[in-house]
């Protein structure tokens, strides 16, 4: 799995539990060592995309089976620690940092949840669906400027999305 900041040559890749950062300015690519914040695996199952970073690239989020972490990978240092996603019958979880690098978006397999990414407060539980509806997250993005997510749910057993929910992310209400 690669994720990428938009606004700085920082690029990232995650496996089962390794997490290493790359600085992707100049002409040779430079690998951190295997950051050892983060101890427990990292599992990448279906589509679960568990890791976001900052525009600027110096915060990183991860969602593990057992833990979400906010990194500042720079420092070396966990910013914030919160309980794993909500997994009821499906392990997935997908990550969307938004509003220039302030606000964490986190879909475990049912909900979706705002939180602040530098702090760590939870400020809100956008969807919660019946763990046995077809409402597993499917896919969680940010719009490039940062101002939209949209969420696709579908069946557990079915990758592709069956209805969609959009939030411009000043409001904590789905655009109908």
């Amino acid at each position: 799995f690669i994720f990428a900041a938009t606004e700085a040559a920082i690029a990232g890749s995650a496996g089962d539990n390794c997490l290493q950062i790359w600085n992707l300015d100049g002409s040779f690519l430079q690998l951190s060592s295997p950051l050892k914040l983060v101890s427990e695996r990292l599992s990448l199952f279906e589509f679960e995309h568990p890791v976001a970073i900052t525009p600027d690239g110096g915060i990183i989020a991860v969602a593990t089976h057992y833990r979400l972490f906010c990194v500042d990978w720079k420092k070396d240092k966990v910013l914030w620690q919160a309980d794993a996603l909500e997994h009821e019958g499906y392990y997935g979880k997908h990550l969307a940092i938004v509003d220039n690098g302030r606000t964490l978006f986190a879909a475990g397999a049912h909900t979706i949840e705002r939180w602040d990414l530098v702090s760590g407060e939870h400020h809100a539980v956008l969807i919660a669906n019946q763990p046995n509806s077809e409402g597993i997250v499917r896919f969680l993005k940010a719009s490039r400027n940062g101002k939209v997510v949209i969420a696709g749910f579908g069946l557990h057993y079915n990758w592709r999305p069956r209805s969609f929910a959009v939030w411009d992310v000043a409001s904590n209400e789905a655009r109908n």
